[in-house]
């Protein structure tokens, strides 16, 4: 038997956080968010989100998401997730994610891009390049890419200053790709609706403290010899 509930009214809201599907479902259902401007999505896990999951995310952002401005997806996502995002929300201009999953389709909003799970690019084969590209590819408009993570800086601080750290060589490889690709990526934003043009703009890296990621040393500190990883 269906029950009706009263609805919450939550005028002044701004933003809200959601944890696992029965949240999602109260949301939808029961509260009222004219001011709701920005959506965290967390998880009592580590997993991906399922697919069901994601469905619920989209259901709630069909009913909300034409306001939003910032939308943060902790977990790591399944790839090609949210496909619609861009219609679901138009105006989003703040998205924060995992770097290895970036939504399934382009959202031309956006300028400000955070990632999470950087502390663990580099490591292998992966490429600075291709994570940036990817990136740029669906923000073709983002002007800020922020690396999220803390031990992120640590390990990239580490590898700045020992050089005698195996793993060190990969992790200056990798943010010297990151570095030279944000570079290329500095070019005149695409036009939304409109032939005019614009001047040629900078995409900024920023370091989870908002401060400019330094550049990558071509020389060990004196005194020290590099190790190659």
């Amino acid at each position: 038997m269906l029950r009706n509930y009263s609805k919450i009214q939550l005028p002044n809201l701004a933003h809200l956080s959601l944890r696992r599907v029965d949240s999602f479902k109260y949301a939808e259902a029961r509260l009222v968010l004219p001011s709701l401007r920005s959506v965290t999505w967390g998880s009592d896990t580590r997993r991906p989100l399922a697919f069901y999951e994601e469905s619920f995310l989209a259901s709630f952002l069909g009913k909300h998401g034409l306001a939003l401005e910032e939308l943060t997806v902790l977990p790591k996502p399944r790839s090609g997730y949210l496909k619609r995002l861009d219609q679901l929300c138009p105006i989003l201009h703040t998205f924060r994610t995992h770097y290895q999953e970036p939504p399934g389709s382009t959202i031309s909003s956006v300028r400000t891009v955070g990632l999470y799970g950087l502390e663990h690019a580099g490591r292998d084969s992966e490429s600075g390049e291709s994570v940036v590209s990817s990136i740029i590819k669906v923000f073709p408009n983002v002007t800020t890419i922020q690396d999220l993570s803390w031990r992120s800086s640590v390990i990239r601080r580490r590898a700045y200053t020992n050089w005698t750290d195996p793993e060190g060589a990969k992790r200056r490889k990798f943010w010297t790709q990151v570095i030279l690709a944000v570079r290329r990526g500095s070019q005149p934003p695409q036009p939304m609706e409109s032939d005019e043009h614009f001047p040629v703009r900078e995409v900024a890296l920023l370091d989870w403290r908002g401060k400019p990621v330094e550049a990558v040393p071509t020389k060990p500190p004196g005194g020290e010899r590099e190790m190659l990883g």
